[in-house]
């Protein structure tokens, strides 16, 4: 599946309050991983049904390692939403090991440390 196709997947909704920082969180399963994501919304919040559909898309597909689903994840979430601040953990459990993931990425000359400080 392409990432435009991915991409397509993903709904939103209009942000009821962009001028106030605020942090969104989900947290599910994808196949044998958990995720977590945590944005501040800008223009858009992302519907959380859709996102549930996009997260059973991406476990049919076929991804080489835990890093590129994470990345993939994050590009697609940035380019849809276009967050404020976004972070994607993902976790996996595998032959005795824990793998875990945490990207993160913010538009350019935001900053809202006191937000973040205990995320």
């Amino acid at each position: 599946m392409s990432p435009l196709n991915r991409r397509a997947l993903l709904a939103t909704l209009t942000n009821p309050s962009p001028s106030t920082d605020y942090v969104v969180t989900l947290e599910g399963a994808l196949g044998d991983a958990t995720v977590a994501l945590a944005y501040v919304p800008d223009r858009l919040v992302a519907e959380r049904a859709a996102l549930a559909g996009y997260l059973v898309a991406l476990t049919a597909l076929s991804w080489p390692s835990l890093e590129s689903l994470g990345t993939a994840l994050r590009d697609d979430i940035n380019d849809v939403l276009v967050p404020r601040w976004l972070r994607v953990t993902l976790r996996r459990q595998q032959d005795g090991l824990i793998h875990s993931l945490r990207l993160e990425d913010r538009q350019p000359r935001w900053t809202n440390d006191r937000l973040l400080a205990d995320i």
